[in-house]
Order: structure tokens, then sequence, then C-alpha cells
């Protein structure tokens, strides 16, 4: 459940539904007060962490990664949490409403989607930099749906070079799909429109359309995946609670299975008048309807920070016969799970000898061979 952004109705029920497993996304503000609620509330309970600024666009990339390293010191270290630095940036800009990227060309939606690309990874390179033994996740930030970079071509935008390599470099990519039940229960999951509304990350490529590159899961197989926001906007409409409770079971349960998805959090249990159409407490029939859904226990591994998304460095295999020498004063070390230059040298980690350059002291791949200066004892 996406955690409420003000002060909340029914507390209670928001915890019993919660329980001690369900994911949860919070804003960042709301984390260092919140944070250690939910992971005693939950020890294995995932927790995304979304940093808010009202406009990304006035935000350096690399003094967002700096105030986060400093700010968000308490979360790096947790393996089940989940950050991501900005959300809806297609849509959240400066000056314009929410569909302006739409009344652009293909060159200058390519270009707007290119800023955002590599706006996150320059705040991943930093903050990487800074926390080179981070633990915690790195979420992409989601796009809202629908704003293709090239007209005609769904989800194009995942074909752009800069949002494709921030999507590779992060662990774990994010998706909002939205179903939109005012509009009739055909958007919906079952519906013969699902997998262009509420099952969209799991759209298939060629759906219906001959270019179609398939949804974000089809673009990026394997790669983990979140959905931090999701719903029907219809969420305070007590005559919908059946029928958005239902929805909200079909994507859980489609999401539990398919091997990649680690959590859905439906948004928001309370909010301002701003999302009025989706906020859940006060619409008594469907929190009873959703505390009374069956659990859906994700199939998909937690995956280890960056092991899936950074190319690691690989050692040629010596032809047969080959007798490798050994540096002077080094050791050969082979490296294990969870090790990094980091931990193998500490703020040595640069005297480290490896095979191809290395710009980060993550970057290490399971049986790789790197030699360790003699004097360092790890």
């Amino acid at each position: 459940m996406h955690w409420p952004n003000h002060p909340h109705r029914k507390h209670d029920e928001l915890m019993r539904f919660l329980g001690d497993s369900a994911p949860v996304t919070i804003l960042h503000m709301q984390a260092a007060e919140r944070y250690q609620l939910l992971r005693e509330s939950g020890p294995d309970r995932l927790i995304h962490v979304r940093i808010y600024r009202e406009w990304w666009e006035q935000e350096s990339p690399e003094a967002l990664a700096r105030w986060a390293a400093r700010e968000l010191a308490y979360l790096w270290h947790d393996p089940r949490v989940l950050v991501s630095p900005a959300n809806e940036q297609n849509i959240e800009l400066v000056g314009v409403g929410p569909g302006w990227i739409d009344t652009l060309g293909a060159a200058w939606r390519k270009a707007l989607y290119a800023k955002i690309g590599k706006w996150n990874l320059d705040f991943w390179r930093e903050l990487d930099r800074l926390v080179p033994d981070r633990k915690a996740l790195a979420l992409w930030s989601a796009l809202a749906d629908g704003h293709d970079a090239e007209p005609g071509v769904p989800d194009s935008e995942y074909q752009v070079p800069e949002i494709r390599e921030a999507c590779e470099y992060v662990d774990v990519l994010a998706s909002h799909p939205y179903g939109k039940l005012s509009q009739g229960p055909h958007t919906l999951p079952g519906g013969p429109d699902a997998f262009w509304h509420m099952l969209r990350p799991w759209r298939p490529a060629g759906t219906g359309r001959p270019r179609d590159p398939g949804g974000i899961l089809a673009q990026f197989p394997g790669k983990p995946h979140f959905v931090s926001e999701t719903g029907t906007f219809v969420h305070d409409r007590r005559e919908h609670a059946a029928a958005t409770a239902n929805a909200l079971r079909m994507l859980a349960f489609r999401a539990s299975g398919d091997g990649v998805t680690l959590g859905v959090t439906p948004f928001i249990w309370d909010s301002d008048p701003q999302h009025s159409l989706n906020i859940i407490a006060g619409n008594d029939a469907l929190v009873g309807r959703l505390l009374a859904l069956p659990r859906a226990t994700t199939t998909a591994p937690l995956p280890i920070a960056r092991t899936r998304s950074v190319p690691p460095p690989r050692v040629p295999t010596p032809a047969p016969g080959a007798v490798t020498p050994l540096a002077s004063g080094y050791r050969p070390h082979v490296v294990r799970r969870g090790e990094t230059l980091y931990s193998l040298a500490g703020r040595r980690w640069k005297e480290i000898r490896v095979t191809v350059p290395l710009e980060d002291a993550r970057q290490l791949e399971v049986g790789a061979v790197v030699m360790i200066p003699d004097d360092i004892r790890s």
C-alpha cells in the first residue's frame, strides 16, 4: 500500500492491511518517522522510499544524490529497502500540464526522455560513488504510462538509449499500471484492453500492433520489477468498491506469479484533495473488501544491489595449459557472493588489480579472480 501523504484516517485498518509482510511505498519526508515502525512491524517487509521534490528539472541529480547519501544514511544498508529519486518525470514538468508531452513531435519527445534517463543515471552513479557498499535497491523512477516517445509505438520511451541505460543500471524496474474503471471494466484485468491499462507492464511484444515492443517487462526480460502505484481512479466511489477490490486482487496474483515482480503498492490509503479519486480510506466498502482479500505471495527472488544491472568485469579464460603469472606482492582471490572491492580492501579498494578498468567499488562477479596486495587482509 502507498502510505498516506498527510495525517490520515483508519490507521488501525491500514496496519491490519499491511500485516507483517505487505510492501509499502512512503515519501522520504515521512521515512525518518515511519521507517522504524514499518521495519519493526515487518522485518521482511519491502519498504519503497520515494524521494519527493516538486520539480525534478530544477534539481541537480548529483546534488540530490549527495543530499540523499547524507540525509537518508539509515536506509542504504537495508537490503529490503528500495529507493527511487523521482516520480513520473514525463508528466511532472515545470510550467506545463501533464499532457504537454503528447503535443510534441517525436524528436522533442525523445529529447525529453533522453534527459530523464541521463538525470536518473547521474543520480545513481553519484550515489554509488558516495555509498559504494550500498545494500538498498536502486528503483527506477516510474514513468506515467501512455506518453510514447514515438507516436503510435506504445511504450517506446524504453527504446530511447538513455532510458534503457538507466533502466539497466538500476536494480529494480518500477511501473504505475492503472485501470480506468469510470470508462468501463475493459481496462481492468480480464478486460480486452487490460494490456493497455492495468496490466500494461505484462503486455507481450506485438500485441495488436506490429511495431509494439511490449510492456516494460517484455523489453527488459528477467529484470526485477516493483509496482509502486496502481488502482482504478475510482477508489472514492462506493458503487465501484467490489470491482476495484477484484481488479487489485487479479493484478496482485498476476504479479505474484511472474517470477520478477517483488511487490505491489496500490495508490493511496489517504491523501489531500489533489488525489481525491485515489483515496481508499474514505470508502468503507472498499476498505472492508481489501481487508478480506487473500494474500498474494511473490515468487520473485529478492535481488542483491546492482548484481543484475551493471555488467561485471569478466576474467578471460586462459588457454589450456597456459600459466598465469602472479604479480609480485599480490595474491589471487576468487570473489565470493556478496563481496565487493570495498569489502575486500576498504579505502584501498583501488589497489586491487582486475582485468578491466573499474570506476565503481562494487562491480564484481562471483567467481572472478582479483589480485589483492599481500599486506591487505580481507
